[in-house]
């Protein structure tokens, strides 16, 4: 982060160079004899030390250059090839133009989305690729949906390094999908009439809409839904089948075996969800799974894959405790709970 802050800053800025562009990563010996024969004298590929980081700049005065060539074996430089300043080095730059940044940026977006390009770093960068990726575009703050985003992405260069760059954009894709036709509140079953399907701008990140009316129509709105609000699967939910107090139709089933009884539900449920019902004769709980508006179930474990369990436990060495004692046990409590 505090490196990006860096480039970010720097950005604004960008000088003449006066330092000798070197693009690799080492100082050579080479690169210097150009200007300071005494270190033709030394192998070209000797290593003179590191090429600073992008948009810095690395000096070596007379003195240490001195001292580098004693190291090697090499004479001294002489007075007159000292140099009044010392020298500096840096790597070659590159100025993106709007047009290269545009076209990096939209690498990253889907061919229908809208882009305006609102600001970006304009400090010499390293020959590279210019990259950016979605998941760094940075989301829309709740009360400023209309202001610029902050879009990150990096030059990369030298095949593994890379260097920090930065664009402001307002970007925006066409998303088709069911939008809420008026105000829904919370707990409304939704008919045809409160949505329509259109194609809409929405920023990238923002979740797609549902594309199948079976999916919403005969749903309740978990929460209370404004107009023209994207009806994304997570805002609604199965109405409840069974209401609390509801008279229900009630099966108790064990294989082959059923006993039906009237029950009155101790809760809202949901098809598919389990509740607590009670026997309107004899006052008895149990659990049942709601099945449709008005119906429940309960399944008690079949005594025939008991029996079946236990032989296969007995042929391998273990016998499982059945569950029930057969079928005529089965139905004697399904019944016991009817009675």
């Amino acid at each position: 982060m505090r490196r990006f802050i860096l480039f970010a800053l720097v950005c604004r800025t960008a000088a003449a160079s006066d330092c000798l562009q070197i693009d690799r990563l080492q100082v050579q010996a080479s690169d210097l004899a150009g200007i300071l024969p005494a270190f033709a004298k030394l192998p070209a590929a000797t290593v003179l030390g590191y090429t600073p980081a992008p948009g810095l700049r690395r000096s070596w005065s007379a003195a240490q250059l001195s001292t580098f060539l004693a190291r090697h074996g090499a004479p001294a430089l002489p007075p007159a090839e000292q140099p009044a300043e010392s020298i500096c080095v840096e790597r070659p730059s590159h100025t993106y133009s709007a047009e290269e940044i545009e076209k990096a940026l939209r690498a990253a977006l889907a061919p229908e989305a809208h882009l305006e390009l609102v600001d970006f770093c304009r400090m010499p960068m390293p020959a590279g690729q210019l990259r950016f990726e979605l998941r760094s575009l940075a989301r829309p703050a709740p009360l400023a949906a209309k202001a610029p985003l902050l879009w990150r992405g990096h030059v990369n260069y030298d095949g593994h390094r890379s260097a920090p760059f930065w664009a402001t954009v307002r970007v925006s894709v066409p998303q088709a999908g069911f939008y809420a036709a008026t105000e829904l509140a919370a707990g409304h079953i939704i008919a045809a009439s409160d949505i329509v399907r259109e194609t809409r701008l929405a920023a990238p990140h923002d979740p797609m809409p549902a594309n199948e009316e079976a999916g919403l129509i005969g749903f309740e709105c978990r929460r209370a839904i404004r107009p023209g609000t994207a009806m994304r699967i997570d805002l609604v939910t199965r109405p409840a089948a069974v209401s609390q107090g509801d008279v229900l139709q009630v099966t108790v089933a064990a294989g082959s075996a059923q006993v039906k009884f009237e029950g009155r539900a101790l809760a809202s449920g949901r098809q598919g969800e389990s509740i607590l019902v009670e026997n309107t004769q004899t006052g008895k709980r149990l659990k049942a799974l709601v099945e449709a508006p008005g119906r429940a179930a309960v399944q008690l474990a079949d005594p025939n894959d008991n029996q079946n369990s236990m032989r296969a436990g007995t042929r391998a060495g273990h016998v499982r405790r059945p569950v029930m004692a057969g079928g005529a046990k089965a139905k004697e409590t399904g019944a016991e709970f009817a009675r």
